[in-house]
């Protein structure tokens, strides 16, 4: 048993102590004996494949724009730059992805430094933490507020008696979270207006200065040259 516990610290051992002291601190001789031995190696091998997917994605759809990015690359006259920052950045979040639909809004964003002969390095990185941080359903969501957006008809302290729900639900549980994950980013405003002698509110949705800025960040510059 303390063979198969060591070989797993080993293991996880080059990814760093933190790793080694999860594995001893929380997976107990007991639960070792009922994984396979090779269950880090299975979940490295798996997060291998996914970011070597993740790579040759980002390389194909930089591969279909080639033209317009070497056109870009010759303009911006920094190969520095481009060389040891903005490329190693991009590609370290690259790595980090999860979701293939991701990959064209930071080849996107890609473009966009490069159009905009942007150097700002700390601007770059909140963008793509931003993006990072959601989810494609997310950012299709938020597309849905380019316009103003009212969502009508939020009754309050009306509930089904047995269900304990809102009489007149217009959003779901997960519309819900999305609009509060965009407000807690910063990316859309949410502004309540309660009608006089009325229990019920209309809340009116906009796009906030960051929220705009982002979407032109990751807009697609151009298509694809095939």
């Amino acid at each position: 048993m303390k063979n198969i516990k060591k070989k797993i610290e080993d293991i996880i051992d080059i990814t760093g102590e933190t790793g080694s002291e999860l594995v001893g601190g929380l997976i107990s001789d007991a639960l070792l004996g009922q994984i396979a031995p090779g269950l880090v190696s299975v979940i490295f091998s798996y997060k291998q494949k996914r970011m070597e997917k993740m790579i040759l994605l980002a390389l194909d759809e930089i591969k279909g724009r080639l033209n317009s990015l070497e056109f870009l690359v010759r303009e911006f006259d920094d190969s520095y730059y481009i060389k040891e920052e903005l490329l190693p950045i991009f590609f370290d979040y690259v790595i980090d992805e999860t979701q293939e639909e991701k990959i064209q809004f930071l080849v996107n964003g890609l473009e966009y430094n490069l159009k905009k002969k942007n150097k700002q390095q700390d601007e770059l990185i909140i963008y793509f933490d931003i993006l990072k941080e959601l989810r494609v359903s997310d950012i299709d969501y938020l597309l849905r507020f380019g316009k103003d957006f009212t969502v009508l008809g939020m009754y309050l302290n009306k509930y089904f008696s047995d269900e304990n729900l809102f009489e007149e639900q217009i959003m779901s549980g997960t519309e819900m979270y999305m609009q509060n994950k965009l407000n807690r980013l910063g990316l859309i405003r949410i502004i309540n207006s309660t009608e006089k002698n009325t229990n019920s509110t209309d809340i009116k949705i906009r796009l906030s200065k960051l929220g705009c800025e982002f979407i032109e960040y990751f807009r697609c510059q151009s298509s694809r040259d095939n």
